[in-house]
C-alpha cells in the first residue's frame, strides 16, 4: 500500500492565488502601452504563452504528491518533474531537524541513501512544506528503526583508522580528552549534535558542533570547511571520538567524498554562475545590436546550442553528483567550460555573420569613451552595411548634437524619426524640437511637437515630455523677442533734461544733434544687462555647486559612510565569531577583502578575483555563500547579496545572530 502525502494546505492556497495574480499582474504589465511609449512586439500573445507555463507548472505541482511511502520504499518530489526514489534496504541514516530558513525555524528531514558505486546521495524535505508531517515522520521511523546514529557509526567509510595521537585542522585541535582551540575546550562526551548542510555543491560543507558548556549552556560551533584530505581525517576522527553525539548522515557522505571532485565541483559551480550571468547579458547585446528585433530574436538563438544546452548539461552533472549517481570523468570540465565560454562563442559567430553589427557596437563604446571622430567612422561604416538603420541614424544623431554639430544632428534625427515614429521613447522625441531651439527656429521646433503629438496620441508620458519642451520654446523664443526688437525713443524723456548715468562733468554738457544716438546706446546697454546676467547665471551653476547640491553630495558622502562602518562591523563579528587571526583587518579598507576571504575558507589568490571588473560581483557572492555555509547557514542564503538593501539585513543577520541556543 502506498501513502501519498502532497503539499501542505497553506502553500496549496498560497500558490492557487498566485494564478489570478499571474495573470492580472500580465494585464496590468501589457495595458502600461497605453500610458507609455512602449508597445510589445507580438502583443500580449508572448505574455499569455509565458503564463499558461507558469499556471501549468504550478498546477502540476499542487496535484504531485510530495513524498509517496510504500513498502518497497520512498519517493520525494521536490520538482515536479523529477523525482528521487530509494529502497529501504538502501537507507545508511535518517535525521529530523529544526533548521533556520531565513530566520524560521523548521524541520527538516534528510535520509541519506547509497546508491551504485558505493556512493551516496541525499533526500531532503522540509515538514512545513508536506501534509500530515507527524505520520511521515512516523511511517519513517517505523520503516527505519535499525538505521539509527550507531550504525552510522559502523560506515564502512569511518573504519578507516586515523592513527594520529592529534588532529589540527585551522585553529582546532582534536585529541583524545576533547576538541580544543585557543577559546574554549569542549569534552567529547558534551558534544551532543554534529550537523551538516544539505545539498553541499561545489566543496564541503561547514561542521557545526551542538555542545554543552561548562556553565551548563547550550552553544555551538562551526568548523569551516576545505577541500582537503586533513579536513576529511578531522571530520573522521570527531565522528569516531563524538560517541554521545546525534550525528548527521550527511557526514558520512562528506567522507565519500574526494577532494579532487570538491575542487572540480567547486570549479564547474563557479562557471555554472559565470554561464548564468552570460546569459542574462549577452542575448541583450545579441538583441540590441541586430537589424530588427525578429533578426535579433533569430540571432539568440545561437545561445541554444552554445549556452543554453551546456548549461543545462552542467546543471544535470552536479545534480547527478548529489543524486551519487556516476559521472563521465570527461564530462566533470567539459560541460561547465562550455557554459562559460559558449554565450561568448555565440557572439563571436554574432559579429562574423553580422558585420554591421560589430561596427554599430564598436562606435558605441566609442562614443561612451569620448572618442567621437572615431564613433564617427565606425557609424558610417556600419551605415554602409546596413543604409538607413534608424538605430544608427539616431545615435549618429546624438554623437553630433555633443559636438553640437546641429545642422548634422538635425538631418540624422529627423531621417531616424521619419522612418518609425513609433520607435521613440519621451526622451527620444524632445531631441529634434530641441535641436531646432538651440539652431533658434522656435516656429519650426514648435511645429514639430505638434506632429509628434499627431504621430503618437493616447502616450501619456511622450505628451508630457513635448508640453515640458514646448513651454521651454515658448519661453526662449518670448526672451530672445525681447532681445532683439528695438525700442522706439521716448520723445517726452529726449525733451528732458538727461537722467545722470555718466561722471559730473558729462551732466553738465549741453544737449547736442546727436544726443537721442547716445541716449539709445544708454538704452541698448541696459536692454542688454539682463542678457548678460541669464548667461551668467546659466554658467554658475556649473562652477559653483548651489547649497542643495552640496547638501545632496554631503548626504550621499554621510550615507555611505554609514553603509561602510556597518559593513566593517558585520565583517569583524563575522571574523570573530569564526575565529579567524587579526579580526581587525575588517575595518581596514582593502585589506577587509583578506578578511572576508578567510572568513570564506579561500586561498589569498581570490582576492586577485574580487579586484576584476565583473568577475568580482560572481567571486564575491561567491564568498558570502561560502561565509554563510561556514556559519552553518543555507550556502545558497548568500545569493541575496545580490539584492539590494536586503544584502545589508543578510549581513545584519550572519553578524548579529546569537551563538547560544537557548
Amino acid at each position: 500500500m502506498t501513502k501519498r502525502y502532497h503539499l501542505s494546505s497553506f502553500i496549496k492556497i498560497f500558490l492557487i492565488l498566485v494564478i489570478p495574480l499571474i495573470l492580472y499582474s500580465t494585464i496590468r504589465f501589457y495595458n502600461i502601452d497605453k500610458y507609455t511609449s512602449i508597445e510589445f512586439p507580438g502583443g500580449i500573445i508572448p505574455f499569455l504563452v509565458i503564463d499558461v507555463i507558469v499556471i501549468i507548472l504550478i498546477i502540476r505541482r499542487i496535484i504531485t504528491p510530495l513524498v509517496e511511502i510504500s513498502d518497497t520504499g520512498i519517493k520525494v518530489s521536490l520538482f515536479p518533474f523529477k523525482k528521487s526514489t530509494a529502497r529501504w534496504e538502501e537507507i545508511e541514516g535518517m535525521t529530523i531537524n529544526y533548521i533556520s530558513s531565513l530566520g524560521i525555524k523548521e524541520r527538516q528531514v534528510k535520509i541519506l541513501v547509497r546508491t551504485e558505486g558505493s556512493s551516496i546521495k541525499e533526500m531532503v524535505f522540509n515538514m512545513k512544506a508536506v501534509e500530515k508531517p507527524e505520520e511521515i515522520v512516523e511511517t519513517l521511523r517505523a520503516k527505519i528503526p535499525e538505521k539509527g546514529f550507531e550504525d552510522i557509526r559502523k560506515s564502512p567509510i569511518l573504519q578507516k583508522p586515523v592513527n594520529l595521537k592529534e588532529v589540527v585542522y585551522r585553529g582546532w585541535t582534536a585529541t583524545e580528552r576533547g576538541l580544543a582551540s585557543k577559546q574554549v575546550f569542549i569534552p567529547w562526551d558534551m558534544i551532543k549534535e554534529l550537523k551538516y548542510p544539505a545539498f553541499v555543491i561545489g566543496g564541503y560543507g561547514a561542521t557545526t558542533l551542538n555542545y554543552i558548556s561548562a556553565g551548563g549552556m547550550k552553544r555551538h560551533v562551526t568548523i569551516k570547511a576545505s577541500a582537503s584530505d586533513e579536513y576529511l581525517a578531522f571530520l573522521r576522527y570527531l565522528i569516531q571520538h563524538s560517541y554521545k553525539a546525534v550525528i548527521d548522515p550527511g557526514l558520512v557522505k562528506a567522507l565519500d567524498y574526494s577532494p579532487k571532485d570538491a575542487k572540480t565541483d567547486m570549479v564547474s559551480s563557479m562557471l555554472l554562475i559565470l554561464g548564468i550571468i552570460m546569459l542574462f547579458i549577452l542575448p541583450t547585446v545579441i538583441c540590441y545590436y541586430s537589424t530588427g528585433i525578429y533578426t535579433g530574436y533569430l540571432n539568440a538563438m545561437l545561445l541554444i546550442p552554445f549556452g543554453i544546452m551546456p548549461l543545462a548539461m552542467t546543471m544535470k552533472s552536479l545534480m547527478r553528483r548529489s543524486r551519487g549517481e556516476p559521472q563521465i570523468e570527461s564530462h566533470k570540465m567539459l560541460w561547465p567550460i562550455l557554459s562559460a565560454t559558449g554565450p561568448i562563442i555565440a557572439v563571436l559567430i554574432f559579429f562574423i555573420l553580422s558585420p554591421f553589427s560589430f561596427y554599430w557596437l564598436s562606435g558605441s563604446i566609442a562614443k561612451k569613451t569620448g572618442n567621437f571622430a572615431l564613433a564617427e567612422r565606425y557609424y558610417q561604416t556600419s551605415l554602409e552595411y546596413v543604409p538607413g538603420n534608424i538605430d544608427v541614424l539616431y545615435d549618429l544623431g546624438k554623437l553630433y548634437l555633443k559636438e553640437e554639430k546641429y545642422e548634422q544632428a538635425l538631418t540624422y534625427l529627423k531621417q531616424a524619426y521619419t522612418k518609425d515614429p513609433t520607435w521613440w521613447g519621451p526622451k527620444a522625441v524632445i531631441l529634434v524640437p530641441d535641436t531646432l531651439m538651440k539652431m533658434k527656429k522656435y516656429d519650426e521646433a514648435l511645429q514639430w511637437c505638434e506632429q509628434v503629438l499627431k504621430d503618437r496620441p493616447n502616450k501619456i508620458d511622450i505628451a508630457q515630455a513635448i508640453s515640458r519642451k514646448q513651454d521651454e520654446i515658448i519661453s526662449e523664443k518670448s526672451f530672445h523677442e525681447r532681445q532683439n526688437v528695438p525700442k522706439e525713443p521716448d520723445i517726452a524723456a529726449l525733451n528732458q533734461p538727461a537722467t545722470p548715468v555718466s561722471p559730473p562733468v558729462k551732466q553738465q554738457t549741453p544737449a547736442t544733434s546727436d544726443a537721442p544716438e547716445k541716449e539709445a546706446a544708454a538704452t541698448e546697454v541696459q536692454k542688454t544687462e539682463p542678457q548678460t546676467d541669464a548667461k551668467a547665471q546659466s554658467t554658475i551653476p556649473q562652477l559653483f555647486p548651489s547649497k542643495k547640491s552640496k547638501i545632496n553630495r554631503l548626504t550621499f558622502i554621510i550615507i555611505v559612510t554609514i553603509i561602510y562602518i556597518y559593513f566593517c562591523l558585520c565583517l569583524f563579528l563575522i571574523a570573530k565569531k569564526l575565529q579567524l587571526p587579526a579580526p581587525w583587518m575588517a575595518w581596514l579598507p582593502f585589506a577587509n577583502m583578506w578578511t572576508s576571504v578567510s572568513a570564506a575558507g579561500k586561498s589569498w589568490w581570490w582576492i586577485l578575483l574580487l579586484i576584476i571588473p565583473y568577475i568580482n560581483i560572481l567571486a564575491s557572492v561567491y564568498i558570502w555563500m561560502c561565509i554563510s555555509e561556514n556559519l552553518g547557514k543555507n550556502k545558497f542564503l548568500g545569493l541575496l547579496m545580490l539584492l539590494p538593501f536586503i544584502n545589508l539585513v543578510f549581513m545584519g543577520v550572519l553578524a548579529f545572530s546569537a551563538n547560544n541556543n537557548e
